[in-house]
């Protein structure tokens, strides 16, 4: 299944990507958070959000995480 990604999504993509891969969460969910209201069924974008979203946590925020990924799952099954 082919998903048109606009050349603006890319870059958003690869902005956040950037961020997360370098500690830096903050901006990496505030780029996510344009993308998923770009992209707003995208599960993936949605389930990058929670993960960055955790990271910034320091991974404390367990239950939180947990119940956004049953929200995500949920959405593509």
């Amino acid at each position: 299944m082919a998903v048109d990604v606009s050349e603006q999504e890319q870059e958003w993509a690869r902005v956040a990507k950037e961020a997360f891969d370098n500690h830096r969460f903050e901006n990496c969910l505030s780029v996510l958070n344009k993308l998923l209201d770009s992209r707003r069924r995208d599960a993936r974008v949605a389930h990058n959000r929670a993960v960055a979203q955790y990271m910034l946590s320091n991974l404390t925020h367990t239950d939180e995480f947990r119940k956004t990924l049953q929200t995500v799952s949920s959405q593509v099954f």
